[in-house]
């Protein structure tokens, strides 16, 4: 199509190159017209979002100056920053209309932190991380249909907030926060929208690479952490947490095998299957080997390597239908 995907070593934080629609019949694709956009800093990066047809291979353009596209649950739209405003917009999938529904504050250096804004279930609500960058972040609820103002549900905290996920069957949004434990590692949150108190689920093990995601079901969180008693303190393994059963597992054990030669330091950046029985997570090598995408199976623990790449950026792997 003559597009390209944007260049590394910009000022822009591209955390994602796309996203697949829920059905998984369409990909919401960042492109620029150049390989190497001509950047002003009178004007927004160049950057645009379009549909891509999977089996039609058609390709349109949904939004002008957006990154960070996130599909609604029922996939008739996107929310997505723009270059422009730095703001949080929606697109409609159908007609391509689109709208502000969050303008930052940037005259005090506001912005919508990278991986950080996340649907609710009936594709209302907007849950977000409005930052300002090494000083504060606040989590703050959107209603997309503009009849409510939005609200904090997190005031403006000096300690690193993060990563929200909306359940996928529940009012109930997973977050990291470095919060407790003096402000000592990101540990693994959840929060009720309608006002009900946040609650601390882990201790002692510390967020890492990827987002904590939600089982299609509701029951499991899985995410990457770092536990912090461990020896070998700079590895990360696989974990979930049962929030309403309360229940804590962890799936790889990365300072076991870190000895071994041509074993992983961590893995990181877990990806729920659609069956909602195996993990494809990334391995971060011993130095001067390839990142490796892996497997694992939830019901025997047993794993498996797909391939080999030279590197996996936060938002970059997708796991289809």
């Amino acid at each position: 199509f003559g597009l390209y995907l944007p260049p590394e070593g910009i000022d822009i934080q591209f955390r994602s190159w796309g996203a697949t629609s829920p059905d998984g019949q369409m990909l919401a694709l960042v492109l620029t017209e150049k390989a190497d956009p001509d950047v002003s800093d009178d004007a927004p990066y160049p950057a645009h979002i379009y549909l891509f047809d999977m089996e039609r291979r058609t390709l349109r353009t949904l939004a002008k100056n957006g990154i960070e596209p996130i599909w609604s649950p029922d996939g008739e739209r996107l929310a997505y920053v723009s270059t422009e405003t730095f703001g949080l917009w929606i697109a409609d999938v159908n007609n391509g209309e689109t709208r502000e529904v969050y303008a930052v504050d940037r005259a005090n250096e506001h912005s919508i932190a990278p991986s950080g804004v996340t649907w609710s279930p009936d594709s209302r609500y907007l849950a977000i991380v409005d930052q300002v960058i090494n000083q504060s972040t606040a989590l703050v609820l959107i209603d997309t249909e503009q009849d409510e103002p939005p609200r904090a549900l997190i005031k403006e905290t000096p300690y690193l907030l993060g990563r929200p996920q909306w359940s996928p069957v529940a009012d109930l949004i997973a977050f990291m926060w470095s919060a407790g434990e003096g402000g000592r590692g990101s540990h693994l949150w959840i929060i009720q929208p309608n006002g009900g108190e946040q609650k601390q689920l882990t201790n002692n093990v510390s967020g890492r690479g990827g987002l904590p995601l939600w089982a299609s079901n509701g029951e499991w969180v899985a995410f990457s952490g770092q536990i912090q008693y461990e020896e070998t303190s700079n590895n990360s393994d696989l974990w979930l947490i049962s929030p309403s059963k309360h229940m804590f597992k962890r799936l790889t054990n990365s300072q076991t095998n870190s000895s071994a030669p041509g074993s992983a330091v961590s893995a990181l950046m877990p990806l729920w299957t659609p069956d909602d029985v195996q993990l494809v997570f990334v391995r971060v090598p011993l130095e001067g080997e390839l990142t490796e995408i892996w497997v694992i199976s939830l019901a025997d623990g047993s794993e498996r390597k797909l391939l080999e790449t030279v590197n996996i950026f936060d938002a970059s792997l997708m796991v289809g239908r």
